[in-house]
């Protein structure tokens, strides 16, 4: 889905469903990731951007502790709902991803070596 033309609403939505196919294993966070809108300049779209790179970094610790796990869905699953309804993301949750990561700059079109060293970046 080409989503350059979409509103911030449209997009918010958008994003709520690739969250949503995420956590139902319909799709993969990767794969997701490279769905996203290209031009994510909505604080709430690149908290989810980040949440769903946090989510994949922490496969190891999921597989390990099931409440943990359990949590880190239901909090994704919070994040898709608000979006689902065109809601921005509490200033709190933002201001904690604003914290500990740079503003997503996503092009349009990546070679598959820059796609690689962008998962890294962000795993690191």
């Amino acid at each position: 889905m080409k989503t350059s033309s979409l509103s911030v609403q449209d997009e918010k939505k958008y994003v709520a469903e690739l969250i949503f196919k995420v956590l139902a294993g319909e799709i993969c966070v990767r794969e997701a990731l490279e769905q996203f809108p290209c031009k994510i300049e909505d604080n709430s779209l690149q908290c989810a951007w980040h949440a769903l790179v946090h989510f994949e970094a922490d496969e190891d610790f999921r597989k390990k502790d099931v409440e943990y796990a359990q949590e880190q869905d239901n909090y994704l699953e919070s994040l898709a709902i608000m979006l689902q309804n065109g809601e921005s993301l509490p200033k709190n949750v933002i201001e904690e991803y604003n914290k500990y990561y740079d503003p997503v700059i996503k092009s349009e079109t990546k070679t598959i070596l820059s796609k690689i060293k962008s998962v890294f970046r962000f795993i690191i």
